[in-house]
């Protein structure tokens, strides 16, 4: 990567301890920048991180993160309709219990069951309330088909006669 070859080795050290620890001051003592006094450590972990080099390259880093490994919304509301659904399985670990003559026996069984209803009637709250707050923050959105005015619906889409000339 480009952004990499512009830092030295030194302020690519601070900057991935940063992205592991959200500290600066820490990423600052790992990365073996000393200081006098911690307010000077403090300062001087400030100064790297607010470098335009270091914060393009944590930026850029943070982006690659939250791409590899945050879910989309697609792949959110997908899964919580599967769940609304009865489709998912949670492992719930078990034991089993048997008698040979004098002797018991237990073994630890992993099963998978459907998950709770509990759980499916909160995946389906979470999705009307993600469908809620997109209706309250984009009311008249290009999803939106029909439309009610006076108690009257319309559909604010224009009508084609196929019989009309054009």
């Amino acid at each position: 990567m480009e952004i990499e070859l512009l830092l030295s080795p030194r302020h690519k050290l601070f900057a991935d301890n940063y992205l592991k620890h959200m500290d600066a001051t820490k990423a600052a003592e790992l990365s073996g920048y000393k200081c006098k006094t911690r307010q000077a450590l403090i300062n001087k972990a400030y100064r790297l991180k607010n470098r335009p080099d270091v914060k393009q390259y944590i930026n850029y880093m943070m982006k690659e993160m939250h791409d590899t490994n945050m879910a989309s919304l697609e792949e959110t509301m997908k899964y919580l309709s599967s769940a609304m659904r009865g489709k998912e399985k949670e492992q719930v670990v078990t034991v089993v219990k048997s008698v040979k003559g004098r002797n018991f026996d237990e073994k630890v069984k992993i099963v998978e069951i459907q998950i709770k209803p509990k759980d499916r009637i909160n995946a389906s709250k979470a999705i009307v309330d993600y469908y809620k707050e997109e209706r309250r923050t984009n009311p008249h959105g290009k999803d939106d088909k029909l439309q009610i005015v006076n108690n009257v619906p319309f559909s604010n889409k224009k009508k084609v006669n196929p019989d009309a000339d054009n």
